[in-house]
Parts: structure tokens; sequence; C-alpha cells
């Protein structure tokens, strides 16, 4: 992934693909596991069929609940590519990919 950004690179990214239903929960007990690591920043990566902005109304409770924490959401494509690139371009971050 090319053009993350300078405070991205320090950041803990989290994986999520949203086939309809996301179990935030997962979300959630993940920041509080890598924030329990010393992280503050979080980026999170939406994989998602749904077009932007329209996946943020899932993510409301998510953002509204976490404001001590810095929090990036990016929006991706629901493909094999996308998700190909995305992987390959954080191999090397720390980072968690959820599965339902």
């Amino acid at each position: 992934m090319k053009n993350l950004l300078s405070f991205e690179k320090k950041a803990y990214h989290i994986v999520v693909i949203d086939l309809g239903s996301i179990d935030y929960g997962k979300v959630m007990d993940e920041i509080v596991n890598a924030s329990s690591k010393g992280f503050r920043k979080f980026t999170i990566h939406v994989i998602s069929k749904t077009k932007s902005p329209l996946y943020l109304e899932k993510l409301r409770s998510l953002i509204q609940n976490n404001i001590a924490y810095t929090i990036t959401i990016r929006h991706h494509s629901y493909g094999e590519e996308e998700i190909k690139e995305l992987l390959s371009g954080i191999k090397n971050i720390p980072h968690k990919v959820l599965e339902k």
C-alpha cells in the first residue's frame, strides 16, 4: 500500500471484511488488546461492497465510543486484487485481519 500517511505507519492496522454484517465486538476487542500493548493509533481498513460513505454508518458507535484513540478509517472495494494489495502493503506493520 503506497499511500499510507506518516502517522499510519506507526498505527495498529485492523482489516475488516464487510459481507453484510460485521461483529464490531471483535474490532473493539482487538483495539483493547492492541492498546494494552501501547498502541493509541489505529487504522481500520473496511473491505466492502457497500459504497463509501455508507459503510461508515456501521462504524458509528465504534467511532463515537473511542474518542481517546486516533482512528483512521479507510474504505477498500471488495475484490481479490484490492485485498492482495492491501495485505502486501501492511505486511511489515502490526496488523490483524478479522474474520467472521
